[in-house]
């Protein structure tokens, strides 16, 4: 942003910047000499070889005391250099005084309560006929000016000549210089200002152009100064709606009170308002040190509910220093006119504005350069800065467009490119903020959805377990019921005939009350086995490394055995070779799981049943821990109806066609379930009424 504005400097130095333009001078008669090649759209700066003639007036001029003829009779200046430097207190080094041996004393003209002091630039011009209109303008006269050409008044320049109002005027004045029959052109410039004056005169190279170049430059002013105000306008608005979210309203007043006097003194220095020269040194030293406390006022505001913690407690009020030390400036200045028509207001106002930038800067930096508005803060000090030492040296240019109204309109953009990237990017926040609570609306309305559904499903699984239940008490009743029956009736007969048995009887009976009541220890021990594997707590699994081949070929050689003098076959296939399935399990609780489906296979299945068990192995060609054994066990009994398959491993669940004869409690596949999800192994179930069921085991091979 620095380098913007160094550029910005140097590209207004190229292009408006007044240099003398060197014109063909006649020393002898003292005449510019302007060829045929000058036209309508150049322009010529005549900043030397002028000639002054001190302590003469416009009335004097008016009474012909004093004309082109009879300057060489009284006390003037020849080679006289005009610039932005001290007015006709410095003359340059080339000027030559005539008719006295030492510059005269400039001698004081009263003016009401006030002393004036006065003066004439004189210059004479050769064009020739066929030249355009020429155009004589003077940007800088601290003073009032009354122009003259060829003995003729042709217009005034400069401040007011009265101190007693106000004038509005245009900020690029020129006038329309005549030419006489014989390309003459006989310029007196009579300049009036206050004595007290320090930098008195013309203060500016005067500029002759043509008339459509001159138009150029009045067009260019007006255009700029309209976008100026345009800005300011839009600030201000743009300000008031944004006011809405401001916490205080300090804030909106500062801002309005700060282009307030910005604008009163871009028109008080461009003499869109014309006051005596006096009065506009004072007023421009009191609106530079206002600018300067409103400046660091409106950088204090922007912090004023700043979050940073470690903001030191003088921050928060040091702008009323601030304030204090630009009042005592001005009461100062105020007090002592002597020292308002020196160096003081220059000096003073450029030493505050340094100061304020420098503060802003520096606290900001320091303390708020994270902060939201510390961007806006730091490129408003830069711009601040850059104003402020324009605004006190700043010099005329070719175009009235002075380079702190650059330095305003940049940082002005800057601001507003920066805010309308802030906010692009708050909106896409914003945006991506809607969407993804959108995402989560979305996402927890289905949630909610699928805990409906879910509370609906475990609604209807809690009847279904209800009826469950109802019908597992009803089969564990009745399975009770009858070893206890028989325990009890077996106990009668030894208690009531027992003296009449034989030992063998006796026996006999004895042993079958002990089949009995391990048949209800059975049950009930299913029960509570259940019940503690489900809940993890109680029931420990001691996992080893067993051998599936091994386990199954044991259990089929006792069912084999079970088997005998029926029409129900099992068969066992296992892999050729010594491929012994080796697993990491606990063999009690496998085999239980194997027992429980052969037991499954074996009691619902018609009289004529084969039961087939087969192991292999998958993934031989793979890592260890890739592989996988399948275990499966199939029959060819009354199978399981489609839309119950997957309750079968639910607690107490017995499909409808189990048949009331055939004893269960509808654990024993929940025991197989829950066995195999603490072995981390997955069972499938593949069934069709009438034709059988196929149980599909895939456990982890031992590594």
């Amino acid at each position: 942003f620095i380098a913007m504005y160094l550029f910005a400097t140097y590209t207004c130095y190229l292009v408006n910047t007044r240099e003398d333009s060197r014109v063909l001078f006649a020393d002898k008669t003292r005449t510019y000499l302007i060829d045929g090649s000058f036209d309508a759209n150049d322009t010529l700066f005549v900043g030397s070889d002028w000639i002054f003639v001190p302590n003469v007036t416009s009335d004097d001029i008016e009474q012909g005391y004093l004309t082109f003829q009879n300057y060489r009779n009284i006390p003037y200046a020849s080679e006289v250099t005009i610039d932005e430097r001290n007015g006709w207190r410095d003359l340059g080094e080339e000027a030559q005084w005539h008719n006295t041996d030492t510059a005269p004393e400039l001698r004081d003209y009263p003016n009401g309560i006030h002393y004036d002091n006065c003066g004439v630039y004189l210059a004479r011009f050769k064009t020739p006929l066929s030249a355009p209109t020429l155009n004589l303008n003077i940007p800088e006269i601290n003073g009032n000016a009354e122009v003259y050409c060829n003995g003729i008044h042709i217009g005034s320049l400069g401040d007011s000549a009265s101190r007693s109002g106000l004038s509005m005027t245009s900020s690029y004045k020129s006038i329309a210089v005549p030419v006489s029959d014989k390309g003459v052109s006989e310029i007196m410039i009579a300049v009036r200002t206050d004595s007290l004056i320090r930098r008195a005169g013309i203060c500016s190279i005067p500029a002759i152009s043509g008339s459509i170049i001159d138009a150029e430059y009045n067009s260019a002013s007006s255009v700029w100064y309209a976008f100026q105000s345009t800005l300011v306008i839009l600030i201000v608005i743009g300000v008031v709606v944004v006011s809405r979210t401001f916490a205080s309203k300090w804030k909106l007043l500062t801002i309005l009170m700060l282009l307030t006097t910005y604008t009163f003194y871009l028109a008080n220095d461009r003499k869109l308002i014309n006051v005596d020269s006096l009065g506009r040194i004072v007023v421009k030293f009191m609106l530079s040190i206002a600018l300067s406390m409103l400046f660091y006022g409106f950088v204090s505001s922007l912090f004023d509910k700043s979050d940073t913690e470690k903001t030191p407690k003088f921050f928060k009020h040091d702008y009323k220093i601030v304030i204090g030390i630009g009042l005592a400036l001005v009461f100062i200045g105020w007090a002592n006119k002597e020292l308002i028509t020196s160096i003081y207001p220059s000096l003073v106002s450029l030493l505050f504005s340094i100061l304020v930038s420098v503060a802003c800067i520096t606290k900001i930096i320091i303390y708020y350069l994270n902060d939201k508005n510390g961007a806006v803060a730091l490129i408003s000090s830069v711009a601040y800065l850059f104003c402020s030492l324009d605004m006190i040296n700043g010099v005329a240019g070719i175009y009235d467009i002075p380079l702190y109204t650059v330095f305003f309109a940049m940082s002005v953009l800057a601001i507003e490119i920066y805010f309308f990237l802030r906010y692009v990017k708050q909106f896409r926040e914003l945006n991506d903020t809607t969407e993804h609570l959108q995402y989560l609306v979305r996402e927890k309305t289905l949630h909610i959805s699928e805990i409906n559904k879910d509370l609906y499903n475990t609604n209807k699984r809690l009847m279904e377990n209800e009826e469950a239940r109802k019908n597992v008490l009803s089969n564990v009743s009745h399975d009770l019921r009858t070893p206890i029956t028989a325990i009890r009736g077996y106990a009668e007969l030894l208690r009531s005939a027992g003296k009449n048995m034989t030992d063998d009887q006796k026996n006999n009976y004895l042993g079958n009350i002990v089949k009995r009541s391990e048949q209800m220890e059975r049950i009930v021990s299913d029960i509570v086995e259940l019940t503690r594997m489900e809940s993890n707590a109680g029931s420990e699994f001691n996992f080893t490394e067993i051998s599936i081949a091994e386990l199954l070929d044991e259990l089929v050689m006792m069912y084999e055995g079970d088997l005998n003098g029926t029409e129900k076959s099992i068969s066992l296939e296992l892999p050729d070779g010594d491929d012994f399935l080796i697993i990491n399990a606990d063999p009690k609780k496998i085999s239980r799981v194997f027992e429980n489906l052969i037991n499954n296979a074996i009691n619902y299945t018609y009289e004529q049943a084969q039961i087939k068990v087969k192991a292999y192995r998958t993934g031989e060609e793979e890592h260890p821990d890739s592989q996988r054994i399948h275990v499966i066990i199939s029959d060819n009994g009354i199978g399981i109806p489609k839309e119950e398959i997957n309750k079968i491993f639910d607690r107490f669940y017995r499909a409808k066609n189990s048949g009331q004869n055939i004893k269960g409690t509808g654990l024993g596949l929940s025991i197989v379930k829950t066995i195999l999800d603490h072995h981390d192994a997955e069972i499938s179930v593949e069934s069709s009424l009438g034709s059988g069921t196929t149980f599909h085991i895939v456990f982890k091979a031992a590594s």
